[in-house]
């Protein structure tokens, strides 16, 4: 008796585990959904798509993958471990040197540079579940070569590829808009 109750709890924790490492819960590859935001904003706030090099861009990004298997209630409520499944993507920003990378909640994501490949890339991360919440960042990066750029946003397996993200940018070779100055007593104005 104790054998097969041996035998029935090994069986058990191993498809425990094999459904934890399964897509949401589901035992099916590709079974969240994604959905994704990119606004990319110059110094004045104001939202487009052609920066010239060298000019600070801020990139933010908002991501939630929900999935109908997996709950984000606590496991442990002393730890608050979430139930929901990990699930990764990873965005590639090509011809820039990436600057600062945070979520709003002032957690750094750390990036990789390759420089064979000038491209820049970080790995982030969501819990998918019913009631998902949304990822919020802000990625700031400086252009370093002409031309039309596509960034990616690739979820992993967890998650189907139509969800995946490209958007593209233009970098065009950067002016000085010397404006009209005009002074006023003491105090310098361009516009």
């Amino acid at each position: 008796m104790k054998k097969l109750t041996k035998k029935i709890t090994v069986l058990l924790t191993a498809v425990m585990c094999a459904n934890m490492f399964t897509a949401c819960g589901t035992g099916k590859k590709g079974t969240c959904k994604a959905a994704s935001v990119i606004a990319f904003l110059a110094g004045d706030g104001q939202s487009r798509s052609v920066y010239g090099i060298g000019e600070l861009v801020t990139m933010e990004l908002n991501y939630k993958v929900t999935s109908e298997t997996a709950d984000a209630t606590p496991v442990n409520k002393v730890t608050s471990e979430n139930a929901g499944t990990p699930v990764k993507a990873i965005l590639t920003i090509p011809n820039v040197k990436g600057i600062e990378a945070k979520y709003k909640d002032g957690q750094d994501i750390p990036s990789e540079y390759n420089s064979k490949k000038n491209v820049t890339t970080y790995v982030l991360t969501a819990n998918a579940s019913k009631d998902a919440e949304i990822q919020e960042c802000v990625i700031k990066f400086r252009p370093n070569q002409l031309g039309n750029q596509t960034l990616t946003l690739v979820y992993d397996d967890h998650v189907d590829a139509s969800y995946d993200v490209n958007r593209t940018i233009e970098m065009v070779q950067a002016y000085i808009d010397e404006g009209i100055c005009e002074v006023t007593d003491t105090v310098d104005f361009c516009w």
